[in-house]
């Protein structure tokens, strides 16, 4: 019924037995999981959870890929083998719930289904680092702006029809690659990850999953967001440092260019999902403020980060 891919980053070896144990442990229609492994090839440390999956019928395939390869080759290598209908995505830093299977199955007659993904209600009880006040922000922020670009909601389910590309843009927020399921039939039709896009050794640049969402408002395919369809987020550390706040934002306005250029989008396209925003009157004032101030600040951090990197300033 499902497969299940996900890609293993070495610096986050820790997180994956974690992460297999869920799987074990909260799903009974996964057939197959796709673990490809980012520049190494010792997997010796998963033994005990591989053994365990295989036991109860899950089919684990291991990959090896170059180190340099982006997360979107590695997605699309492990599409390429998955022998069931849909695939799912997952990082390899979250943790599957005991109703994530359920409720992302349920949709599957929607072609592209999101879940959420949340920090982990206990392990962030009480926020250790302040830097990781960002990712909760992000979550709340994301879901603020779901459910304001929903079309249609039927028991927790948000599925979005864009007619316009302003309204593809608004509609790609908070539908994130960390957790999503795809009919393997339809990923072929609106054509693979975008190699180009995605993490990457070297660079934050990501956008993969934001760039499969627009190809597939443009194909008229079926897009979902099942808000029960949880993981939680843990945070890697390396995510928490500064110059990787630094290099990440660098990179946004290389993506907006780049989503520009492919999806002839106008930068005034970008300004009126702004101002949809604005006249929206399902949101108090503060929220159209903390929205666009983001949006605005996020922009302008973005440009000049970006031209910080062209002079090697952030490597030093």
């Amino acid at each position: 019924m499902l497969t299940v891919v996900i890609v293993l980053s070495p610096k986050r070896k820790r997180l994956h037995k974690i992460l297999l144990e869920s799987l074990k442990m909260n799903t009974n229609r996964v057939k197959e999981i796709i673990l490809i492994t980012l520049g190494y090839d010792d997997i010796g440390y998963l033994d005990y959870q591989i053994d365990s999956l295989n036991n109860k019928g899950i089919r684990t395939v291991i990959l090896s890929e170059d180190s340099k390869k982006s997360l979107a080759e590695c997605r699309n290598r492990g599409c390429e083998l998955a022998t069931q209908e849909y695939v799912a995505f997952l990082d390899d830093d979250v943790i599957v719930t005991k109703l994530w299977e359920r409720n992302i199955l349920s949709n599957k007659k929607y072609d592209l289904v999101f879940g959420s993904v949340i920090l982990h209600p206990i392990y962030y009880k009480y926020i250790r680092h302040g830097r990781e006040m960002i990712y909760a922000t992000a979550s709340v922020f994301n879901n603020l702006l779901i459910s304001r670009n929903k079309c249609i909601k039927s028991d927790c389910v948000y599925i979005f029809s864009p007619k316009t590309k302003s309204d593809m843009i608004l509609c790609t927020r908070g539908l994130w690659g960390a957790n999503f399921m795809v009919r393997k039939s339809i990923l072929k039709r609106i054509g693979m990850f975008d190699c180009r896009l995605g993490y990457r050794k070297g660079g934050v640049l990501g956008g993969e999953d934001t760039d499969i969402v627009l190809r597939a408002f443009k194909k008229g395919i079926k897009v979902c967001f099942a808000e029960k369809a949880v993981v939680y987020h843990i945070v890697d550390p390396t995510k928490l440092s500064i110059r990787y706040a630094l290099q990440k934002y660098a990179t946004i306005p290389h993506a907006g260019i780049y989503y520009q250029l492919k999806h002839k989008i106008h930068i005034i396209t970008y300004l009126i999902s702004l101002l949809n925003v604005l006249v929206d009157k399902k949101l108090t004032l503060i929220n159209k403020i903390d929205i666009i101030s983001l949006a605005l600040l996020g922009a302008f951090i973005g440009i000049i980060l970006r031209i910080l990197t062209q002079f090697d300033i952030l490597s030093r």
